[in-house]
This record gives C-alpha cells, sequence and structure tokens, in this order.
C-alpha cells in the first residue's frame, strides 16, 4: 500500500524556518529536506526527529525512494 508523504513548511516572522516530514518511515524523511537544506545554506540548528524516523520503512516505500533520486 502506498503512503502519502507530506512536508509541512513554516516559515515564522524571524525568518526561522521548521520543516515537519510526515508518512515516511525511516531515514528516508532525511532525504526529503536534503536539497531544502541546501538551497536554504546547508546550515541545521535543531533537528528532532519523531517516531516515524525510528519505524522499519517498508518495502514499497524503500521503492520510492529510489525512484526520488536525490530529491
Amino acid at each position: 500500500m502506498n503512503q502519502i508523504q507530506e512536508i509541512d513548511v513554516v516559515i515564522t516572522p524571524d525568518g526561522k524556518l521548521t520543516v515537519d516530514i510526515h508518512g515516511a518511515k525511516g531515514p528516508v524523511c532525511l532525504t526529503f529536506t536534503k536539497e531544502m537544506e541546501a538551497l536554504l545554506g546547508g546550515q541545521v540548528l535543531e533537528r528532532d526527529l519523531n517516531y516515524e524516523y525510528h519505524e522499519q520503512p517498508d518495502e514499497q516505500q524503500q521503492s520510492d525512494r529510489q525512484t526520488l533520486g536525490g530529491f
């Protein structure tokens, strides 16, 4: 079963950017933010990993990650 990955981006009035990834199990969530981090200067002030990061990705999600490439 395909699961939708959702990226929520919030920019606060003081210019800080918060990115929340939902629906991506395991470290694949970091691949979704890698390009965004590079475009914005690559400086991550804080990284909080949610419960999905610690879950085992299923086979379909592994395939999706390979299809997305460097995104």
